[in-house]
């Protein structure tokens, strides 16, 4: 008896450990998007880098959206060396609130602290950029804004981002937890840890993730839009309400044939913030979901593997975000970006 309490203990604590060393993987994968006093202890949260701005002169600001990086390498977004032109050609097109973003001068951010040569968008919202053939990390945007013509809006493309990590995560969780117990009953519970500790280590990304080529033929990048961001009007931001007459409401977004809601738990510890994901509501048809709604998912949500979900708890402060999508599943804007500014609400007993 006290052998298998013995196994059993064992078999508990490297899973403990296993599950510590996933949320530790995608932590440091994650983590380089917030300020240094904020901590993510979860997979799968949705994070959203901030825009930086530095003044060069009167009526003029950089802003730099961070889309792909390095991480734990931020620091080389602070000091951009220029690539210089060359026979390649990048092409593309910007929008604001889906009209052309003509007059607007801006610059790619690639790998190594590094962005191209300025160019400024054309009348039809269109872009080309001269530079060497080869191989390059795409990081994000450099604008050179002197109207703050942004200044409200969101990067559609950096919640289209998220949105594929995210999905991508819980499931690569997914599939690491599937084979932990395969191998655990092949190997072992500690010789199993042991073998998906290693792989760890070796799938950690330590460059971006956006690999292009520029070469004879031009390359294309994906439209860049700015829209307005999704106003939630309910529940208030810092307020307090009971789960049975918590209902989220929000602005409509033309064209939206879908929304979904994200719930993050958010827990503060000292200077340290965690956001850690509760659940999500998707296939909306309006703009809004009811108390009964959020109460029977609530109910039916379970604690799942590593605390990946988790419920609704009363005396808990949850962040909300609202994304819209057309009808080709393609997101239309959300909420706001910002992690640090989305709207917070705590449940009361």
């Amino acid at each position: 008896m006290s052998d298998g309490k013995g196994k059993s203990s064992t078999g508990i604590l490297v899973l403990s450990v296993f599950c510590a060393l996933l949320a530790g993987f995608i932590i440091g994968y994650f983590t380089a998007n917030f300020q240094a006093s904020r901590v993510v202890r979860q997979a799968c949260a949705p994070v959203s880098p901030r825009p930086t701005r530095s003044d060069n002169g009167p009526g003029f600001s950089e802003k730099k959206y961070v889309i792909y990086f390095s991480p734990g390498n931020r620091e080389i977004f602070e000091e951009l060396g220029e690539i210089p032109s060359g026979n390649g050609r990048i092409r593309g097109k910007i929008f604001l609130d889906d009209r052309p973003m003509a007059g607007l001068e801006f610059s790619l951010i690639l790998a190594r602290g590094m962005k191209t040569q300025k160019t400024t968008v054309l009348a039809d919202g269109s872009y080309e950029i001269s530079i060497p053939q080869g191989k390059y990390y795409f990081n994000g945007l450099l604008i050179y804004e002197k109207n703050d013509a942004l200044e409200g809006r969101i990067l559609v493309n950096v919640v289209s981002k998220e949105e594929n990590v995210a999905a991508f995560r819980e499931d690569e969780n997914a599939s690491l937890l599937k084979k932990y117990s395969q191998l655990k009953a092949k190997i072992g519970s500690q010789e199993a840890a042991k073998k998906l500790s290693d792989t760890f280590g070796q799938s950690n990304p330590s460059r971006d993730e956006f690999l292009f080529t520029v070469s004879n033929t031009p390359f294309t990048m994906d439209d860049f839009n700015f829209r307005k961001p999704i106003e939630i009007i309910i529940p208030i931001n810092n307020s307090m309400i009971s789960l049975k007459e918590l209902k989220v409401v929000w602005s409509p977004v033309k064209n939206a044939s879908t929304y979904s809601v994200r719930f993050n738990r958010i827990d503060k510890d000292g200077p340290n913030t965690s956001y850690s994901p509760a659940f999500s509501m998707s296939d909306i048809k309006e703009n809004q979901i009811d108390a009964s709604d959020i109460k029977n998912r609530n109910d039916q949500a379970e604690s799942g593997d590593c605390g990946i979900r988790s419920r609704l708890l009363p005396g808990k402060v949850y962040s909300v975000r609202v994304i819209a999508f057309d009808n080709k599943n393609s997101i239309i804007t959300s909420s706001s970006l910002e992690i640090l500014h989305e709207l917070e609400f705590m449940l009361k007993e």
